[in-house]
């Protein structure tokens, strides 16, 4: 075992994680019957919003939360939530928050099995675009990611005056899940200043963006600059924009459109800045129906040029640190992990090594206690004359056993056979397996402990597998927990900086790894695995071995080592001539007139299954909802969409 697993460190580049499935919340739902946007464009280049959206909601619901992104625009202002009688909300029945990249709305509500309706009111500052030969609103009237259908949407743009030759400018909308080319012709002209959009059935995780485009002078261009940055005459992306001494989330290259279209032109203060890399500020005027373009030379300071030399003779060095780790932990495996050598040839071995339990058998084999070591003490207690097992009849087809003590006084038992004996038991004569289920789990780490202890006691090991895992394990885990923060967190701010850390996440891979074979057996615990290879040889393979010695008090006695060495189908074959009736331990729910081993076995593994999911099962924490949502950004469309989500 010890050999396959130091085999597949050398190709193993990453470690599976563990993920916690959420629970599964109250029967509710909801979708969204119908959304529709009324835009009205104006003349100064800003436009407003009035989205009427029903809600059909099954099950109860507390609470609605939306959130319009900024994406592409100056800003979003007045954001108003009216109700479907036109009423306008206020806190407490809405909380509206204006970040500086979106606006989020929650509605507190009391909605079960019914339809809602709230309108949702807005005004878009610098949404848009300003071309040679015409202008255009790029819109998502519905973003893509929400897990809800929209039955009907539809969505007007309305112009500050008629347009003579609009139907010769084109129209379209785009439909399906982010990145999406795919184009409808939904929309008609009502009139020469009225356009209407239309979808039906967009189902989860479509979206719905709208391109409104009308000829130049219908509105004013309210001023545009493009802010730039180059390095050696290269472009340079990514720098960050100042704005009067104050950090925007903008980054170059960028285009911005005056704040206030009541104004002709205004002035600001732009600085872009990069990591180890110099610019000054300048000083920059937007006019109305202007477009320039301002590009800020970036000179790299010599420490950073200095550093980057640095980092890249540190990238050499980490990257072969993983190779000096393997090597130092193979080493240290050699030395205080890999077990002593065992003897040539395995051979069979008519009887388990020395006065060894078939669960400390497969502690041992395996250097850690399972379930499937566990739940064959029963079988093991049943054989030695300390209970009887019973099939229950249930009305279901799911089976249910029941263990019933005998007056057989229990006596002979390790620790862990006494804790797993009382443990089901108690005070009690009988006990059904279905009753053990969310309460025996609490027994269960005691029961193991007591294993590791009993294979320590006994000299298998010098000291507890469990106990070496968790002294090995410890180190590897936060290096590579730390080194995967610090990968995910710098690489964005210095690509150079944060790939350093990668290395140290094989590091921490390889030490998991190796902590998982270093419990080291002592000479007694390898003579004793090789002594239980081969006694699973015999078990396996009996037919060829001493057949005079196939009774069935032998099929018995092993029976309980068979199962933990997951051959008890393969020991059962050897016995179908030789064992004929049922033994007095296990009582059927559907006594066979003429016994057959193969249908005993089969039970035997049932009554191990009920076992394994009685004693491991516990309690199930309640909880979850559901939720759905939708952003802005589709197809690489303008602003808002925004998000969405009920509960």
């Amino acid at each position: 075992m010890k050999k396959t697993i130091l085999k597949s460190l050398i190709f193993i580049s990453a470690v599976g994680l563990f993920f916690l499935w959420p629970s599964i919340g109250q029967a509710k739902s909801w979708e969204i019957t119908s959304w529709d946007s009324q835009i009205r464009v104006k003349e100064d280049g800003s436009f407003s919003v009035r989205e009427t959206r029903t809600f059909d909601f099954e099950g109860s619901f507390s609470w609605v939360e939306t959130e319009v992104y900024k994406d592409r625009v100056d800003d979003i202002v007045d954001f108003k939530v009216y109700d479907e009688l036109n009423q306008e909300l206020f806190s407490p029945d809405v909380v509206i928050t204006d970040g500086y990249s979106s606006v989020h709305a929650l509605l507190n509500i009391s909605a079960t099995d019914e339809q809602k309706t709230w309108i949702f009111e807005y005004k878009v500052l610098g949404g848009i675009g300003f071309f040679e030969e015409h202008d255009e609103l790029y819109w998502n009237v519905l973003a893509q990611d929400r897990d809800v259908r929209v039955d009907l949407v539809t969505a007007t743009v309305y112009l500050p005056r008629e347009v003579r030759n609009l139907s010769e400018y084109a129209q379209t909308i785009y439909l399906g899940p982010s990145g999406s080319t795919e184009q409808s012709d939904n929309y008609e002209f009502t009139n020469n200043r009225t356009i209407g959009f239309w979808g039906q059935s967009i189902e989860a995780y479509e979206g719905f963006t709208i391109v409104a485009s009308w000829p130049k002078k219908i509105i004013e261009d309210p001023g545009t600059i493009r802010i730039e940055a180059t390095v050696d005459s290269k472009s340079f992306e990514g720098a960050k924009i100042i704005i009067d001494g104050e950090e925007t989330a903008y980054t170059t290259p960028y285009a911005f459109q005056i704040g206030d279209p009541s104004n002709i032109e205004e002035t600001y203060n732009f600085l872009v800045q990069k990591f180890g890399y110099e610019t000054e500020a300048q000083e920059i005027t937007i006019r109305k129906g202007e477009t320039s373009v301002y590009v800020f030379n970036m000179i790299e300071t010599w420490w950073h040029k200095a550093w980057a030399i640095i980092l890249g003779v540190l990238s050499v060095v980490v990257w072969l640190l993983p190779f000096f780790a393997f090597y130092k932990y193979y080493h240290r495996w050699k030395i205080y992990g890999q077990d002593p050598k065992q003897r040539g040839t395995v051979v069979a071995q008519y009887e388990p090594y020395k006065d060894i339990r078939p669960s400390e058998m497969g502690a041992m084999m395996d250097e850690r206690v399972q379930l499937k070591d566990i739940t064959p003490m029963i079988v093991d207690f049943a054989v030695r004359g300390f209970l009887i097992i019973k099939e229950v009849k249930r009305a279901i087809r799911k089976k249910d056993f029941k263990l019933v003590r005998t007056n057989k006084c229990p006596s002979g038992f390790s620790e862990c056979e006494r804790l797993m004996f009382d443990g089901l038991f108690g005070s009690k004569q009988e006990v059904k397996l279905s009753s053990l289920k969310n309460k025996f789990y609490k027994k269960i780490p005691d029961i193991t402990d007591s294993l590791y202890q009993a294979i320590v006691k006994k000299g298998y090991y010098q000291e507890s597998p469990k106990d070496v895992r968790k002294r090995y394990i410890a180190l590897p885990i936060v290096i590579f927990g730390v080194a995967v923060i610090l990968t995910v967190f710098l690489t964005p701010i210095s690509p150079q900086v944060g790939l350093l850390f990668p290395p140290f996440i094989f590091i921490g891979i390889i030490g998991i790894m190796f902590s998982i074979i270093m419990p080291k057996a002592t000479v007694i615990g390898a003579e004793a695995k090789w002594w239980t290879k081969g006694f699973k040889l015999y078990l396996s393979k009996a037919e060829r071995f001493r057949l005079e010695r196939m009774t069935p008090e032998t099929f018995e006695k092993y029976l309980p080592y068979a199962i933990v060495l997951g051959v008890e189908k393969k020991w059962a074959s050897r016995f179908k001539d030789i064992y004929k009736e049922q033994p007095q331990w296990y009582q059927s729910a559907t006594p066979m007139r003429t016994f057959a081993l193969a249908s005993f076995t089969r039970q035997l593994s049932s009554f191990n299954t009920n076992m394994g999911g009685s004693i491991s099962s516990s309690p199930k924490s309640a909880g979850g909802s559901s939720t759905s949502g939708f952003s802005g950004g589709f197809s690489g469309g303008g602003g808002g969409g925004g998000s969405v989500s009920a509960g």
